[in-house]
C-alpha cells in the first residue's frame, strides 16, 4: 500500500509567511541602523588624551575634582582619559590636573587671587595646552609678565599676553596645575572661577612674596 503523500503548504500559507519574513528583515535593518547611530554618537566629542599627575590617586583630589565647574570662562567641560584631570573647550584651551609636584624654592611669580596662591609660568614653545600639560612646567621667561599681572595693569600694557601658560596652586597638597592658552582664555576669569573648587584642598602655607590680585566675580 502506498504511503500518503506529504502535506504540501497551501498558497495561503505562503502568503501568510511572506510578510513575517519581510518584517524580520526590516527589523534587522532597523536594528543595524540604530547600532550604527549609537556607534557614531559614541565617537562624537572624543575624550582629551592626558597623562595623570604623579599624585593623581591622592584622595584629597576627589573633592576638588567633583567641584570643578561644568563651564569655565564660557568653555564647556570635556571628558579626559586620566584620573584627576579635566579640560574645557573644543579643542581644549584649558587643561587641569590634580596631584602635581611643586619644586621649591619657587622662582616663578606668585599671585594671590581671592585667597588662592598661584605660581605662574610660561610654557615656551608650546602651542597646545593638552600637549603642554604632559610636560614638566618650565620657568617663566625673564621679562615676560604673567597674564594675571598683565590683566591687572590693563591700562599700561600694549598688548594682551599670548602663548601657553601654567598656573599651579602653592601651599596646597596635592597641588593643582591648570594649563591654558592665554590668547583664548582671560586669566583673571579663569583663576576666580576655579577658586571654589581649588579651595576644597586646604592651604597650609603661602608664598613669601605675593602679588595680591583680588579679582572678584
Amino acid at each position: 500500500m502506498s504511503s500518503p503523500a506529504a502535506a504540501q503548504p497551501s498558497p495561503s500559507d505562503s502568503v501568510r509567511t511572506a510578510p513575517r519574513k519581510r518584517q524580520a528583515r526590516r527589523g534587522l535593518i532597523l536594528t543595524g541602523t540604530l547600532a550604527g547611530a549609537l556607534l557614531l554618537s559614541g565617537c562624537a566629542g572624543a575624550a582629551v588624551t592626558l597623562d595623570p599627575a604623579p599624585d593623581a590617586a591622592d584622595p584629597a583630589c576627589a573633592p576638588a575634582m567633583v567641584a570643578m565647574p561644568t563651564q569655565l570662562t564660557g568653555l564647556d567641560q570635556r571628558e579626559t582619559t586620566a584620573q584627576a584631570t579635566t579640560a574645557w573647550g573644543d579643542p581644549a584651551a584649558i587643561v587641569l590636573k590634580c596631584g602635581v609636584h611643586v619644586q621649591e624654592p619657587v622662582a616663578d611669580p606668585c599671585v594671590s587671587v581671592n585667597g588662592v596662591d598661584w605660581i605662574l609660568a610660561r610654557e615656551d614653545g608650546q602651542a597646545d595646552p593638552a600637549s603642554a600639560a604632559s610636560d614638566s612646567p618650565t620657568r617663566a621667561t625673564s621679562g615676560s609678565p604673567s597674564p594675571a599681572a598683565s590683566s591687572a595693569s590693563a591700562g599700561e600694557r600694549s598688548e594682551d599676553p599670548t602663548g601657553t601658560w601654567t598656573a599651579t596652586t602653592f601651599g596646597r597638597t596635592p597641588a593643582i596645575r591648570v594649563t591654558f592658552d592665554a590668547s583664548k582664555v582671560p586669566s583673571s576669569s579663569l583663576l576666580t572661577e576655579l577658586d571654589s573648587a581649588v579651595s576644597q584642598i586646604p592651604q597650609t602655607k603661602r608664598c613669601q612674596s605675593v602679588q595680591d590680585l583680588q579679582y572678584h566675580r
